[in-house]
């Protein structure tokens, strides 16, 4: 199930975020610099910058675990223009 992400979500949101790989794409950029969610207080400051600022964030969800999360925003840095992260446990996840 896709649906908007809610403050309720915050202990699965860092979980979800807590498994990905140091070396993965799974970051964003805020101030020219790399932050990658794997960190529990990176993640924890990128979702309530989600629920505070992202124009959508939408997870998609199955047996209530997060499998994939997709932000457009314009939050990650100082500039007017947005961007689309899409991260997911795997490639099927997109399919989906």
């Amino acid at each position: 199930m896709i649906r908007t992400l809610k403050s309720r979500d915050l202990k699965n949101f860092i979980h979800y975020c807590s498994q990905t790989d140091d070396h993965s794409d799974f970051y964003i950029v805020k101030n020219n610099e790399r932050v990658f969610l794997s960190d529990p207080k990176a993640s924890k400051k990128v979702f309530n910058n989600c629920l505070k600022c992202a124009d959508k964030c939408l997870i998609y969800e199955e047996n209530n675990e997060i499998k994939g999360i997709l932000i457009l925003t314009g939050f990650v840095d100082k500039f007017h223009q947005k961007h689309l992260k899409i991260f997911t446990d795997n490639n099927n996840t997109i399919s989906n």
